[in-house]
């Protein structure tokens, strides 16, 4: 962990990123976004719990130019797993420096993203119809919805926040995990920005963070501590971290999006582990999330996108065959197929497909409501 310290990469990233902001955040944040080593460099020197001081000083003044470069701050968003892992270990260690320093810049991170505006959800008017219901055809000309609101003496339609707000509350044991799954899932709603390494190490947090402690559990595991990609017998032999329904659910939907990538077996073991917790602790939301994203996986493979070359001329070419995969919940997803036929696609299908793909990250539905049409040899 300590080795981007000691050889002095950190320091030469944190310099250049100072450098290059003179010349524009832009600048900067290109810079930091150019190659993944960069990420995982980060991540070592926060996971190496030493001489953090001026590490978190200069992710603080990153986190703080949001109004000025948006994707610079949310640079700083995809460390948040790491974070957190800091920030519980400062306080089962009782050590108050790296705890406030941690704390701080988590904090920083919350405030800016409440500064953003209110993440609420504006209740919809039932007089209209919307794809969950047909509105009723013999209603007076007042919408229902008024009437509704005059009913409970509301002059306009509420607004209901979609997560709780920390501004200038202090974290106690009371509202810890509460403040750190609300961290967690500002971390989900940008992970659709980050590379496939950011994916990674938050599996691995996700893996850390539910196994350590674990080690009477790990021991009746035997393929997970022979197939893991981590040291889960040191993991396990650490200090164990409270967990309540809220952050382990969290920690599940971050995983959910991580699932259907590059880094799926990774993911695969980070839902097992977070399975496993769910199961010690008797938490019944996330034990109901993590059955059903196990059974969504059972039997299916990660996406393998293709390459898809110019459209200019024919369109005849041999991909890597998909199929759609129906979710529990309805969506569709594209996996990987066991067969090599050959799929030809018509031009026209071609912007179709590159659509589909578009997912939305923050419920994994697809944008368009198309499907990939391709026609087939072997059907």
């Amino acid at each position: 962990m300590a080795k981007a310290m000691e050889d002095g990469t950190l320091s030469k990233i944190m310099a250049k990123c100072e450098a290059l902001k003179k010349e524009g955040l832009e600048k900067a944040e290109e810079y930091l976004r150019s190659d993944e080593s960069i990420v995982s460099t980060i991540s070592e020197g926060i996971l190496s719990r030493t001489d953090n001081g001026k590490l978190f000083q200069w992710l603080h003044y990153c986190a703080i130019t949001r109004h000025q470069n948006y994707k610079l701050f949310a640079f700083v968003l995809q460390f948040i797993p790491d974070l957190i892992g800091v920030y519980l270990y400062a306080i089962y260690e009782s050590d108050k420096s790296l705890r406030a320093q941690s704390e701080a810049l988590l904090r920083t991170l919350s405030d800016e993203m409440e500064k953003e505006g209110p993440s609420t959800v504006e209740v919809t008017n039932l007089s209209k119809s919307s794809i969950y219901h047909e509105a009723p055809t013999q209603v007076s000309n007042v919408s229902l919805t008024e009437v509704a609101l005059q009913r409970h003496n509301l002059a306009e339609v509420p607004r209901v926040p979609m997560r709780p707000t920390f501004s200038g509350k202090e974290i106690s044991v009371n509202n810890r995990l509460q403040f750190l799954a609300t961290l967690v899932e500002i971390f989900t709603d940008h992970i659709a920005l980050y590379p496939t390494i950011t994916k990674t190490l938050f599996c691995k947090a996700c893996i850390r963070l539910s196994l350590q402690g674990m080690d009477d559990i790990l021991a009746r595991c035997p393929d997970m501590m022979t197939g893991s990609c981590l040291n889960l017998k040191e993991i396990g032999a650490m200090r164990r971290y409270c967990v309540d329904e809220h952050f382990i659910t969290s920690l599940l939907h971050g995983v959910r999006l991580c699932l259907f990538q590059t880094c799926h077996d990774i993911a695969i073991e980070a839902l097992q582990a977070l399975k496993l917790r769910a199961e010690y602790e008797l938490l019944t939301s996330a034990l109901q999330v993590s059955h059903v994203l196990v059974r969504l996986t059972k039997d299916v493979k990660p996406l393998d996108t293709p390459a898809l070359p110019s459209l200019v001329g024919d369109c005849r070419f041999v991909v890597n065959p998909t199929t759609t995969h129906e979710m529990l919940n309805g969506h569709i997803l594209l996996c990987k197929c066991n067969t090599t036929t050959p799929l030809v696609l018509d031009p026209a299908d071609v912007e179709l497909a590159i659509e589909s793909l578009e997912f939305s990250m923050s419920d994994m539905r697809p944008r368009s409501g198309g499907v990939l049409n391709a026609k087939s040899t072997d059907v």
